[in-house]
């Protein structure tokens, strides 16, 4: 554990740097896993943080399907170039390889959204999303007749969303009257 749970202002520029370097609205569920995977900050220290930096306007809020999506903002960028430099390098080199290695799953999370309800005895209702830049690319939502077909479609879903959207358009666009 490389980061000091005492050092109040860094943690809390530890975090502006977290959404500086992922350069994409972070949920804080995905705050808190690439900060406590890498620090000895605690949970709910890092809640305060977290609520701290936007009571400061630092970082702004957003929801989207039920969740919080937090952003760097001018100020909090701004902050961050100001006070960069406490940042010890190691904490930095640290975050970038993390982000390095986990970037493309934490991407595929902010950007394929799938979920299922039951509705009745034998249906359920899949809720599939793509998100571009925070743009709603498609929003789809379909019928099933099991909870096994609504887990695989799901799954499917999160793990190949983006090979699965270009067949859906080509099909939706296609001329069917020839």
């Amino acid at each position: 554990m490389i980061f000091d749970s005492d050092n109040l202002a860094e943690n809390k520029l530890l975090v502006l740097y977290v959404l500086d370097q992922m350069k994409l609205p972070l949920s804080s569920g995905q705050i808190n896993q690439i900060v406590l995977e890498n620090s000895s900050i605690n949970y709910f220290a890092l809640q305060q943080y977290i609520d701290d930096l936007f009571q400061s306007k630092l970082v702004s809020k957003n929801h989207s399907q039920g969740k919080s999506y937090y952003s760097l903002t001018k100020q909090g960028k701004e902050i961050l170039e100001l006070f960069f430099k406490r940042l010890p390098e190691n904490w930095c080199k640290e975050v970038n390889q993390y982000i390095s290695e986990h970037r493309n799953s934490v991407l595929n999370e902010s950007r394929l959204i799938a979920s299922y309800t039951k509705k009745g005895d034998e249906e359920f209702w899949v809720q599939l999303k793509i998100l571009e830049n925070e743009s709603v690319l498609m929003d789809l939502s379909i019928s099933v007749a099991s909870n096994q077909q609504a887990k695989d479609i799901v799954n499917n879903w999160k793990r190949h969303g983006e090979k699965i959207y270009g067949p859906i358009i080509q099909s939706l666009i296609k001329d069917y009257s020839k």
